[in-house]
């Protein structure tokens, strides 16, 4: 008996300190019998609870049908244990993970009433087991659901797995790709090109990345694809494969190529651009220069190609340049590059010229485009141009020199008319930087009082009275001297700087009214050129008011003269500026008029009051009968548009009496008033005045 109660002592000593779980359950009921603390531990109830309780209350109701399933076949004898994994619920209601085996207390000749239930708390395992299934789900989802093409290969290289991706990349299903390899998908040549970088990065690296590789779609065209990835191995270094990630860079290596095709060409015409033309120019002077060759520079530019963008649009300048680029194409010879430098410019060269005839041929060639109209949108444009050329090496030795050389002769050919060749002369650069002298002096006459105002009379040549004057700017510079309006006003217009001129000339002549008007001496009206840019570039209406104010004199004393050029830019915003400076009490007289575009058509529409008959026409009376008709023609239109009529350039008494003959009674010149500054003016006419 003391044996028997020593064995049942260490039978309890193990039962309470098990590292495990222990318990006595009834077969039938599930009730606890008997319980070590361990168990207890797991489920978070105390023993006492324990025994209140079935192993059917605490199990997880998804896990109850294979366990009573279990325990039945167990009772009956089927089988002598059972093991699972199953949920309990933790008496705080969280779920324990438990491994449970199961055994049967047997009695002799009966089944068993009584069964011994051992588990081992598995939450962290069963946890880390879930965390990773549901990772490896939300790989599997990734990889099935990414944009890219991911595959796994054997080391010989055949597809074992491949993700949908392929079918919307290469429209392969999947399973047609398993046991092929990224060979099967290329031409013979690409894919021995691909394998031999394949294998030289992965020797290199120990990894491939970025390789670029042409693979062929089912239906047989091309598909640039990138690939990045790297070899897998077993637990003991033996390689396996090859994982990888594939991207279609198709419409990448398309937006690439046509945004390298951009930086070299122009957008609008497709031609070669500045960038492009200087590289391949540069490559042509250094063959001609080790040939001992001579290369033709054309520059070539566009007259006047603004007006047509301002009085047609740039829709109608931009297909107009278009049309004038492919003719310009057709004219080019094989080792010729045409190039469009922007605006209305473009550029050419020619190599192996053998004489400045031959560059000279391709110019006149060049110039016969333009003898044409242009049509766009059933509009006939007439375009002239002005060419100017430069040799290698006679010109220069380097793709700046020869370009600038180039351009400073079409200005030369821009300053002789329409559709002129200039062929570049060593005094052209000499020109230049006395232009470029007398920019930078005229930028600072203003404030240095360089710049005057001289008036000549405007006379009724029937009773010669003063009926008004003309304001003329004048510019004396102290080192350069006496520099005539038809010199820098051309070079203020292009330089912009004729805005600041013609304040400050509206602003001076409003002065000067005044000091006439407080000595006695009140002029009809004195005239003053202003600028088309003047019209389009600023608000000349605001200026005009302010400067009237300032000075306390009414415009109703205000001429302003215009040229046929605002005729031609009858733009809306301009003819609306001309009505606001007509209703101020301002009279527009138009200057020089004939001796421009054909602008009859236009000029009803302008607010102006008077026409000027310019003193080309003038000076042809008595020698030249065509300059009289279109006298004439002008009197007769000036009459039938009620327009008040001067002559200016009057110098003879022939002229005078003629102009008077055909009812033209106004006049302005030297036969009656040299230009005359103010205190001479004054002193010429107060007398005649009073």
């Amino acid at each position: 008996m003391y044996r028997l109660n020593m064995e049942n002592n260490k039978f309890r000593a193990l039962f309470e300190q098990a590292a495990v779980g222990v318990a006595e359950i009834d077969s039938y009921s599930g009730q606890f019998i008997t319980i070590n603390q361990k168990y207890c531990d797991i489920v978070g109830y105390s023993e006492e609870e324990m025994k209140t309780l079935s192993f059917q209350k605490l199990t997880h109701p998804d896990d109850i049908q294979e366990d009573l399933s279990n325990m039945k076949l167990l009772v009956e004898g089927e089988i002598r244990e059972f093991s699972m994994e199953k949920r309990y619920f933790h008496k705080n209601g969280s779920l324990v993970w438990v491994k449970l085996t199961v055994s049967p207390l047997w009695s002799l000749g009966e089944r068993p009433s009584r069964h011994i239930a051992v588990v081992e708390d598995i939450t962290q395992k069963k946890q880390a087991e879930i965390a990773l299934k549901e990772s490896e789900e939300k790989y599997r989802q990734l990889v099935e659901s990414t944009n890219d093409w991911i595959v796994e290969v054997d080391k010989e290289g055949k597809y074992v797995y491949t993700n949908p991706q392929v079918e919307t990349i290469l429209g392969y299903k999947p399973y047609e790709l398993i046991g092929k390899t990224f060979m099967d998908l290329m031409t013979k040549e690409e894919a021995e090109r691909v394998y031999e970088i394949f294998a030289g990065t992965i020797q290199e690296l120990g990894k491939f990345e970025r390789i670029e590789n042409i693979c062929l779609h089912k239906k047989g065209y091309e598909i640039v694809i990138e690939t990045n990835g790297s070899p897998f191995f077993d637990s003991d270094g033996n390689l396996l494969g090859y994982r990888g990630i594939n991207r279609d860079i198709t419409e990448r290596k398309k937006t690439l190529k046509m945004l390298d095709y951009l930086a070299y060409h122009d957008y609008l015409t497709g031609l070669p651009n500045r960038l492009l033309f200087n590289s391949k120019l540069q490559i042509a002077i250094e063959e001609a220069r080790k040939k001992n060759q001579k290369i033709g520079i054309l520059f070539i530019d566009l007259d006047k190609f603004k007006n047509i963008n301002d009085t047609l649009g740039h829709q109608v300048g931009d297909e107009l340049l278009q049309d004038i680029s492919q003719k310009l194409i057709s004219q080019i010879i094989e080792k010729a590059v045409l190039a469009r430098l922007g605006g209305d410019e473009f550029i050419l060269y020619s190599e192996r010229v053998d004489s400045l005839q031959e560059i000279n041929t391709l110019a006149q060639k060049i110039l016969e485009i333009f003898l044409k109209p242009f049509t766009i949108n059933d509009l006939e444009l007439f375009v002239t141009v002005s060419i100017g050329i430069s040799l290698y090496p006679e010109d220069g030795e380097d793709v700046h020199t020869l370009i600038k050389n180039a351009d400073l002769a079409m200005y030369e050919a821009k300053a002789q008319g329409n559709n002129h060749i200039k062929l570049f002369e060593k005094e052209m650069s000499i020109r230049i930087q006395e232009r470029m002298d007398l920019e930078n002096r005229l930028r600072y006459a203003i404030e240095r009082n360089e710049l005057s105002i001289e008036y000549q009379a405007q006379i009724n040549m029937v009773n010669n009275q003063l009926t008004g004057m003309e304001a003329l700017l004048r510019w004396n510079n102290p080192r350069i001297g006496y520099i005539p309006p038809s010199k820098f006003i051309p070079i203020a217009e292009e330089m912009g700087f004729i805005l600041n001129i013609g304040e400050w000339l509206i602003r001076t002549v409003c002065k000067q009214i005044v000091l006439w008007k407080n000595s006695g001496f009140t002029i009809p009206r004195i005239s003053i050129n202003i600028s088309v840019k003047q019209i389009e570039q600023t608000n000349l209406v605001r200026i005009m008011k302010h400067i009237s104010n300032e000075a306390g004199i009414s415009l109703n004393c205000l001429e302003l003269e215009i040229t046929e050029s605002v005729i031609m830019s009858q733009t809306e915003k301009n003819i609306a500026t001309l009505d606001a400076l007509r209703n101020l009490g301002l009279q527009l007289s138009v200057d020089d008029f004939g001796t421009g575009y054909s602008s009859l058509k236009y000029l009803k529409r302008l607010p102006i009051h008077k026409l000027k008959i310019d003193k080309s026409f003038v000076s042809d009376i008595s020698k030249d009968s065509n300059g009289e008709t279109i006298i004439r023609a002008i009197i007769a239109l000036a009459k039938s548009l009620d327009l008040v009529l001067i002559a200016e350039g009057v110098e003879t008494v022939e002229q005078a009496n003629f102009l008077i003959g055909e009812g033209c009674i106004l006049a302005q010149g030297f036969y009656y008033s040299f230009p005359l500054k103010p205190d001479h003016f004054f002193d010429r006419w107060i007398n005649i005045k009073k």
